[in-house]
């Protein structure tokens, strides 16, 4: 089994003696950066819905802007 070393001036941070890997056991950090991470996907979620909205509110305006000009073409 692996014993984890802890790393000069980090704290929270520790070296893994087999694959000499290095290990953030800090989980308030963690739990941070996933509540982060999260907000941002939130984000992207509602800008691809705003996208997908103005998308349609500009095929709205084509129907009418061609609606507008067969009316009054006449």
């Amino acid at each position: 089994m692996s014993n984890h070393i802890p790393v000069e001036g980090r704290s929270g941070f520790y070296r893994d003696s087999e694959s000499t890997a290095i290990i953030n056991k800090d989980k308030k950090a963690y739990a941070a950066y996933m509540q982060r991470k999260k907000s941002v996907e939130n984000k992207n979620v509602e800008l691809d819905q705003m996208k997908e909205d103005l998308d349609n509110v500009k095929g709205e305006l084509v129907k009418l802007k061609v609606f507008y000009l067969l009316l009054f073409k006449n």
